[in-house]
């Protein structure tokens, strides 16, 4: 099963968000304790206004177990998160990667943002082939979007 744990602009403020706010190396070590807790498959996305964890897990609990692993033990996780699972996470991806779900309607820095999320992940070895595919098929689909269409 495909799962998304976001955080962003539509459910808290640039205060909460900051603490999920992972650079290079952070993003590496969580990916690192993810598969470490079992979870071989991760694609992190931080922008300015999110931070998503697009993951493959087995059962709905998994969720629970990303979320400690993503808060720290400083952070106590509150009722600021969205979770996706299965077709619902397909769909927010595509209308992240799209610039649909961003503050500005149609921006294209998501774009590039999501695919250097993606290649990070399969450079890593954290890209397998359910997320390879997906996030595959979500920027194709934005390109298109980008350029059959005038958002």
């Amino acid at each position: 099963m495909l799962y998304c744990i976001s955080v962003n602009y539509k459910n808290v403020g640039a205060d909460i968000r900051s603490r999920f706010a992972f650079d290079i190396p952070g993003r590496q070590k969580l990916r690192e304790s993810l598969a470490e807790a079992g979870f071989s498959e991760s694609v992190i996305l931080c922008t300015c206004n999110r931070s998503e964890i697009y993951f493959i897990g087995s059962e709905s609990s998994d969720t629970d177990t990303v979320l400690k692993i993503m808060c720290r033990s400083d952070i106590v996780p509150g009722s600021y998160f969205r979770i996706c699972r299965d077709k619902q996470a397909v769909r927010h991806l595509f209308r992240v990667c799209c610039g649909i779900d961003s503050m500005i309607l149609g921006e294209d820095e998501i774009l590039g943002q999501t695919r250097s999320a993606y290649y990070e992940s399969l450079e890593s070895g954290f890209c397998g082939y359910e997320l390879n595919t997906i996030f595959q098929a979500a920027v194709t689909c934005a390109k298109k979007i980008k350029t059959e269409t005038e958002l």
